[in-house]
Parts: C-alpha cells; sequence; structure tokens
C-alpha cells in the first residue's frame, strides 16, 4: 500500500503537533516556560572575532 505525499506530510505535522502537546504538558507540570527562541541561541554557535592586531598584541605580551 502506498501513501500519498501529502497523507505522509499530514501524519508527519500531526505526529510533530502531539510531541509538542506532551512537551509543553511536561514543561508546565515541571514549572519551566518553553521558549524555542531562547534554546535556538543556547545552541547556536558563539562566533569567535580575532584581528591580526589582537594577536600581534597575544604575541608581544607573550615574548
Amino acid at each position: 500500500m502506498t501513501q500519498t505525499l501529502a497523507h505522509k506530510a499530514r501524519h508527519n505535522r500531526i505526529a510533530a503537533l502531539q510531541y509538542l502537546r506532551l512537551t509543553r504538558q511536561g514543561a508546565e507540570r515541571e514549572n519551566e516556560v518553553i521558549n524555542l527562541f531562547a534554546h535556538r541561541a543556547r545552541q547556536k554557535a558563539k562566533p569567535i572575532f580575532s584581528s591580526v592586531r589582537a594577536r600581534v598584541e597575544d604575541e608581544r605580551i607573550a615574548a
């Protein structure tokens, strides 16, 4: 039996919504607040900015 793409997409959306409901209920029971933007910001790698001037200063200080 083959499933149409629309049927499979609908099933995936329903499963994702059910998962979100369960995680929200679990978070409410633990008095947590789900903030997806804060979670994404924590997961995102922080860029490290360094310039040539900073590296030269570090080498001069080390010498």
